[in-house]
């Protein structure tokens, strides 16, 4: 994992503490659901695009592979 994307940086922020959720944690979560909807065809809300989320994890590649990492970083952050 690049240590200098946004996704890092959120889930070790000490901001963490004062808003009761992990800004990471919850981008992670929310990011595999709204890509596998788009991989079913179905666009998460007007606005959503695909380019943002590829910054934000600093990933490469289609849907698939995307939410493939996505569900890899899941796992890797769930049992260590």
């Amino acid at each position: 994992m690049n240590r200098d994307c946004q996704f890092i940086i959120d889930l070790q922020s000490e901001n963490n503490k004062k808003r009761n959720y992990n800004l990471g944690w919850y981008n992670l979560i929310v990011s595999i659901r709204d890509l596998s909807l788009y991989n079913k065809g179905i666009k998460p809300h007007r606005n959503w695009k695909i380019t943002p989320l590829k910054n934000y994890f600093n990933i490469k590649g289609n849907s698939e592979k995307m939410l493939e990492q996505l569900r890899i970083k899941k796992d890797i952050l769930t049992n260590g």
